[in-house]
């Protein structure tokens, strides 16, 4: 098993996983953290619960996918990143990074499915709808390269980035 260390590796329970695979990584991102039980620990949210209730739709009905376990875990991710850390907790006060580098005077723009992008790109500046990774991969580049629009009071500079 090998992966970059700077990868960011996204799971459920991931100490479960990275325990049986002998693997320490510093760059995870974990739904049970993210989303933490009400009762607190040493209670955990099932991952099944929140796609549910946060994505609308059910998963580990009968047979067990992985990959449908991944989708959930990344777009649960996802929510949190978009919403800031509040989401899902009542009384969200939680702002989105999209908001926040739009208020900063940045550019920015979400990339994905049309359908993460109906759920997610609320406040984003740009909205690119793909299909397919390389789609995602050539829409990504072009918005890289259009140039950067900044306030004449702004101090530092995007040239050379």
């Amino acid at each position: 098993l090998w992966f970059d260390a700077v990868a960011i590796l996204p799971g459920h329970s991931l100490e479960n996983d990275l325990k049986r695979l002998r693997v320490m990584h510093a760059q995870c991102v974990d739904t049970v953290a993210l989303y933490p039980h009400k009762r607190g620990p040493p209670y955990r949210t099932k991952l099944a619960h929140l796609t549910e209730r946060f994505l609308g739709r059910r998963i580990q009905e009968g047979s067990h996918d992985s990959v449908a376990d991944a989708r959930a875990t990344m777009e649960l991710a996802l929510l949190k990143f978009v919403f800031g850390t509040g989401f899902g907790e009542p009384a969200s006060e939680g702002g989105s990074v999209f908001e926040a580098l739009t208020g900063a005077g940045r550019r920015c723009a979400a990339v994905d499915r049309a359908p993460v992008l109906r759920r997610l790109a609320s406040g984003v500046a740009t909205s690119v709808s793909v299909i397919t990774d390389l789609q995602a991969v050539e829409e990504l580049a072009l918005e890289v390269a259009k140039p950067v629009r900044r306030g004449p009071d702004a101090e530092d500079s995007d040239e050379g980035r």
